[in-house]
Protein backbone atom coordinates (compact mmCIF):
# COMPACT_ATOMS: atom_id res chain seq x y z
CA UNK A 1 0.00 0.00 0.00
CA UNK A 2 2.77 2.43 0.94
CA UNK A 3 4.50 2.09 -2.45
CA UNK A 4 1.29 2.65 -4.39
CA UNK A 5 0.33 5.71 -2.38
CA UNK A 6 3.72 7.27 -3.04
CA UNK A 7 2.51 7.79 -6.60
CA UNK A 8 -0.66 9.65 -5.63
CA UNK A 9 0.67 13.13 -4.79
CA UNK A 10 3.40 13.22 -7.45
CA UNK A 11 1.44 15.41 -9.81
CA UNK A 12 -1.11 17.07 -7.57
CA UNK A 13 0.65 20.46 -7.67
CA UNK A 14 3.32 21.87 -10.01
CA UNK A 15 5.82 24.76 -9.97
CA UNK A 16 8.61 25.89 -12.29
CA UNK A 17 11.05 28.62 -13.40
CA UNK A 18 13.52 29.62 -16.13
CA UNK A 19 13.50 30.48 -19.86
CA UNK A 20 11.46 33.04 -21.82
CA UNK A 21 7.87 33.70 -20.74
CA UNK A 22 5.24 33.01 -23.43
CA UNK A 23 2.04 35.00 -23.83
CA UNK A 24 0.10 31.94 -25.08
CA UNK A 25 0.23 28.76 -23.03
CA UNK A 26 1.35 25.90 -25.32
CA UNK A 27 1.57 23.49 -22.38
CA UNK A 28 -2.11 23.87 -21.47
CA UNK A 29 -3.04 23.53 -25.14
CA UNK A 30 -0.92 20.38 -25.52
CA UNK A 31 -2.39 18.89 -22.33
CA UNK A 32 -5.89 19.43 -23.71
CA UNK A 33 -4.93 17.94 -27.09
CA UNK A 34 -3.29 14.91 -25.47
CA UNK A 35 -6.24 14.16 -23.20
CA UNK A 36 -8.71 14.56 -26.08
CA UNK A 37 -6.81 11.93 -28.07
CA UNK A 38 -8.68 9.38 -25.97
CA UNK A 39 -5.87 7.12 -24.79
CA UNK A 40 -2.10 6.81 -24.48
CA UNK A 41 0.73 4.45 -23.61
CA UNK A 42 3.00 5.62 -20.77
CA UNK A 43 6.52 4.64 -19.72
CA UNK A 44 7.65 6.00 -16.37
CA UNK A 45 10.58 6.05 -13.98
CA UNK A 46 10.67 7.54 -10.51
CA UNK A 47 12.61 7.81 -7.29
CA UNK A 48 11.21 8.37 -3.79
CA UNK A 49 13.11 8.72 -0.52
CA UNK A 50 11.25 7.90 2.70
CA UNK A 51 13.02 7.84 6.08
CA UNK A 52 16.32 7.80 4.19
CA UNK A 53 15.31 4.73 2.16
CA UNK A 54 15.48 5.17 -1.61
CA UNK A 55 12.66 3.51 -3.55
CA UNK A 56 13.13 3.27 -7.33
CA UNK A 57 10.09 2.79 -9.52
CA UNK A 58 9.86 1.91 -13.21
CA UNK A 59 7.01 0.65 -15.33
CA UNK A 60 4.60 1.11 -18.19
CA UNK A 61 0.89 1.03 -18.90
CA UNK A 62 -1.98 1.84 -21.22
CA UNK A 63 -4.81 4.19 -20.29
CA UNK A 64 -8.19 5.25 -21.66
CA UNK A 65 -9.17 8.79 -20.66
CA UNK A 66 -12.97 8.88 -20.75
CA UNK A 67 -14.24 6.87 -18.99
CA UNK A 68 -11.08 6.41 -16.94
CA UNK A 69 -9.64 2.93 -17.36
CA UNK A 70 -6.06 1.67 -17.36
CA UNK A 71 -3.55 -0.97 -16.40
CA UNK A 72 0.14 -0.62 -15.56
CA UNK A 73 3.01 -2.72 -14.27
CA UNK A 74 5.23 -1.16 -11.59
CA UNK A 75 8.66 -2.54 -10.71
CA UNK A 76 10.19 -1.33 -7.45
CA UNK A 77 13.58 -1.61 -5.79
CA UNK A 78 14.16 -0.53 -2.19
CA UNK A 79 17.55 -1.86 -1.19
CA UNK A 80 17.18 -5.58 -0.54
CA UNK A 81 13.44 -5.38 -1.24
CA UNK A 82 12.44 -5.52 -4.87
CA UNK A 83 9.54 -6.85 -6.88
CA UNK A 84 6.66 -6.07 -9.20
CA UNK A 85 3.09 -4.86 -8.81
CA UNK A 86 0.21 -4.69 -11.27
CA UNK A 87 -2.31 -1.87 -10.95
CA UNK A 88 -5.70 -1.50 -12.61
CA UNK A 89 -7.55 1.82 -12.48
CA UNK A 90 -11.27 2.17 -13.19
CA UNK A 91 -12.87 5.50 -12.43
CA UNK A 92 -11.67 6.44 -8.95
CA UNK A 93 -10.88 2.89 -7.80
CA UNK A 94 -7.34 1.48 -7.89
CA UNK A 95 -6.71 -2.27 -7.83
CA UNK A 96 -3.29 -3.78 -6.99
CA UNK A 97 -1.85 -7.27 -7.03
CA UNK A 98 1.66 -8.47 -6.19
CA UNK A 99 3.42 -11.60 -4.88
CA UNK A 100 4.09 -9.52 -1.74
CA UNK A 101 0.39 -9.71 -0.90
CA UNK A 102 0.52 -13.50 -0.51
CA UNK A 103 -0.30 -14.42 3.09
CA UNK A 104 -1.44 -10.86 3.84
CA UNK A 105 -4.78 -10.69 2.03
CA UNK A 106 -7.80 -12.61 3.31
CA UNK A 107 -8.19 -16.14 1.97
CA UNK A 108 -9.44 -16.22 -1.60
CA UNK A 109 -8.44 -12.59 -2.28
CA UNK A 110 -5.66 -11.87 -4.79
CA UNK A 111 -6.22 -8.12 -5.33
CA UNK A 112 -6.26 -5.12 -2.98
CA UNK A 113 -8.26 -2.02 -3.93
CA UNK A 114 -9.10 1.43 -2.63
CA UNK A 115 -11.54 4.12 -3.70
CA UNK A 116 -9.78 7.49 -4.06
CA UNK A 117 -12.99 9.49 -3.67
CA UNK A 118 -13.89 7.86 -0.35
CA UNK A 119 -10.32 7.96 0.96
CA UNK A 120 -9.98 11.61 -0.06
CA UNK A 121 -13.16 12.62 1.74
CA UNK A 122 -11.76 11.22 4.99
CA UNK A 123 -8.72 13.47 4.56
CA UNK A 124 -10.72 16.48 3.38
CA UNK A 125 -9.53 16.24 -0.24
CA UNK A 126 -11.92 16.10 -3.21
CA UNK A 127 -10.22 13.88 -5.77
CA UNK A 128 -12.83 14.73 -8.41
CA UNK A 129 -10.84 17.93 -8.97
CA UNK A 130 -7.40 16.97 -7.67
CA UNK A 131 -5.81 13.60 -8.42
CA UNK A 132 -2.91 11.85 -10.05
CA UNK A 133 -4.38 8.43 -10.56
CA UNK A 134 -4.07 8.30 -14.36
CA UNK A 135 -2.06 10.17 -17.03
CA UNK A 136 -5.21 12.06 -18.04
CA UNK A 137 -5.59 13.44 -14.50
CA UNK A 138 -1.91 14.35 -14.47
CA UNK A 139 -2.29 16.24 -17.73
CA UNK A 140 -5.40 18.04 -16.48
CA UNK A 141 -3.23 19.79 -13.90
CA UNK A 142 -1.11 21.25 -16.70
CA UNK A 143 -4.20 22.91 -18.20
CA UNK A 144 -4.08 25.36 -15.28
CA UNK A 145 -0.47 26.32 -15.97
CA UNK A 146 0.29 30.03 -15.99
CA UNK A 147 3.89 31.15 -16.52
CA UNK A 148 5.25 28.98 -19.36
CA UNK A 149 8.82 29.36 -20.61
CA UNK A 150 10.49 27.83 -23.64
CA UNK A 151 13.79 26.05 -22.98
CA UNK A 152 14.64 24.79 -26.47
CA UNK A 153 14.10 22.03 -29.03
CA UNK A 154 15.04 18.43 -28.23
CA UNK A 155 14.36 14.92 -29.53
CA UNK A 156 12.19 12.58 -27.43
CA UNK A 157 11.96 8.95 -28.63
CA UNK A 158 12.99 10.07 -32.09
CA UNK A 159 10.35 12.83 -32.23
CA UNK A 160 11.35 16.50 -32.41
CA UNK A 161 9.79 18.28 -29.42
CA UNK A 162 9.83 21.67 -27.76
CA UNK A 163 10.96 21.71 -24.13
CA UNK A 164 9.05 24.01 -21.75
CA UNK A 165 8.93 24.68 -18.03
CA UNK A 166 5.62 25.74 -16.50
CA UNK A 167 4.57 27.47 -13.29
CA UNK A 168 1.28 26.61 -11.64
CA UNK A 169 -0.01 28.43 -8.56
CA UNK A 170 -1.18 25.82 -5.99
CA UNK A 171 -3.76 28.30 -4.73
CA UNK A 172 -5.54 28.11 -8.10
CA UNK A 173 -5.99 24.33 -7.90
CA UNK A 174 -9.04 23.11 -5.97
CA UNK A 175 -7.85 21.53 -2.69
CA UNK A 176 -4.28 22.63 -3.39
CA UNK A 177 -3.93 24.44 -0.07
CA UNK A 178 -5.47 21.50 1.78
CA UNK A 179 -3.04 19.01 0.26
CA UNK A 180 -0.08 21.24 1.06
CA UNK A 181 -1.26 21.45 4.66
CA UNK A 182 -1.56 17.66 4.86
CA UNK A 183 1.90 16.98 3.44
CA UNK A 184 3.95 20.17 3.91
CA UNK A 185 4.85 19.76 0.24
CA UNK A 186 7.04 22.01 -1.87
CA UNK A 187 7.43 21.58 -5.63
CA UNK A 188 10.28 21.89 -8.05
CA UNK A 189 9.98 22.76 -11.76
CA UNK A 190 7.79 20.70 -14.05
CA UNK A 191 9.39 20.12 -17.45
CA UNK A 192 7.21 19.35 -20.45
CA UNK A 193 8.16 18.29 -23.99
CA UNK A 194 5.56 18.97 -26.73
CA UNK A 195 5.79 17.58 -30.28
CA UNK A 196 4.81 19.35 -33.52
CA UNK A 197 1.31 17.83 -33.34
CA UNK A 198 0.73 19.46 -29.93
CA UNK A 199 0.93 16.18 -28.03
CA UNK A 200 2.86 15.97 -24.79
CA UNK A 201 5.72 13.50 -25.27
CA UNK A 202 7.34 13.68 -21.87
CA UNK A 203 6.99 15.41 -18.53
CA UNK A 204 9.14 15.46 -15.40
CA UNK A 205 8.00 16.53 -11.97
CA UNK A 206 9.44 16.51 -8.44
CA UNK A 207 8.35 17.43 -4.91
CA UNK A 208 9.31 17.00 -1.27
CA UNK A 209 7.44 17.01 2.03
CA UNK A 210 8.61 18.65 5.23
CA UNK A 211 7.19 16.09 7.65
CA UNK A 212 3.74 17.62 8.01
CA UNK A 213 0.75 15.49 8.93
CA UNK A 214 0.40 12.90 11.66
CA UNK A 215 3.23 10.74 10.31
CA UNK A 216 5.79 13.51 10.64
CA UNK A 217 7.96 11.98 7.90
CA UNK A 218 9.98 13.98 5.36
CA UNK A 219 10.01 12.56 1.84
CA UNK A 220 11.20 13.49 -1.65
CA UNK A 221 9.92 12.12 -4.95
CA UNK A 222 10.36 12.65 -8.66
CA UNK A 223 8.81 11.04 -11.74
CA UNK A 224 9.38 11.12 -15.50
CA UNK A 225 6.53 10.03 -17.80
CA UNK A 226 6.93 9.44 -21.56
CA UNK A 227 3.79 9.27 -23.73
CA UNK A 228 3.10 7.52 -27.05
CA UNK A 229 0.44 5.56 -29.01
CA UNK A 230 -2.24 8.23 -28.72
CA UNK A 231 -5.78 7.09 -29.49
CA UNK A 232 -5.10 3.36 -29.58
CA UNK A 233 -7.75 0.92 -28.33
CA UNK A 234 -7.36 0.05 -24.62
CA UNK A 235 -9.11 -2.99 -23.11
CA UNK A 236 -8.61 -3.86 -19.44
CA UNK A 237 -10.01 -6.73 -17.37
CA UNK A 238 -11.16 -5.29 -14.02
CA UNK A 239 -10.85 -7.57 -10.95
CA UNK A 240 -14.14 -8.81 -9.49
CA UNK A 241 -15.39 -8.12 -5.96
CA UNK A 242 -14.97 -11.77 -5.02
CA UNK A 243 -11.20 -11.65 -5.65
CA UNK A 244 -10.64 -8.16 -4.18
CA UNK A 245 -10.02 -6.90 -0.63
CA UNK A 246 -11.21 -3.30 -0.18
CA UNK A 247 -8.51 -1.34 1.68
CA UNK A 248 -10.13 2.10 1.31
CA UNK A 249 -9.98 2.69 5.07
CA UNK A 250 -6.22 2.13 5.13
CA UNK A 251 -5.78 4.44 2.13
CA UNK A 252 -7.68 7.17 3.99
CA UNK A 253 -5.38 6.81 7.00
CA UNK A 254 -2.34 7.10 4.73
CA UNK A 255 -3.64 10.31 3.15
CA UNK A 256 -4.33 11.77 6.60
CA UNK A 257 -0.74 10.94 7.57
CA UNK A 258 0.78 12.64 4.52
CA UNK A 259 0.70 9.59 2.22
CA UNK A 260 3.40 7.60 4.03
CA UNK A 261 1.63 5.74 6.87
Amino acid sequence: MRLALLLLPLTALLAACGGDTLAIDPVAQAADKTVSSGSEHVEFAGLSTVRGQKIRLTGSGDFRNDPQLGRMTVRFNAGALYGEMTQVMKGWRVYMTSPFFAGVLPQGKTWMSFDLQQAGKAAGVDFSSLAAQTPAQTLQQLKASGDVRKVGTETVDGVESTHYTATLDPAKIPNGARLQKLTGASYRPVDVWVDNDDHIRRMHMAYSTSGAGAAGVSTSSEMTMTFSDYGKNVEVAVPTDTETFDATGEAAKSLQNGGVS
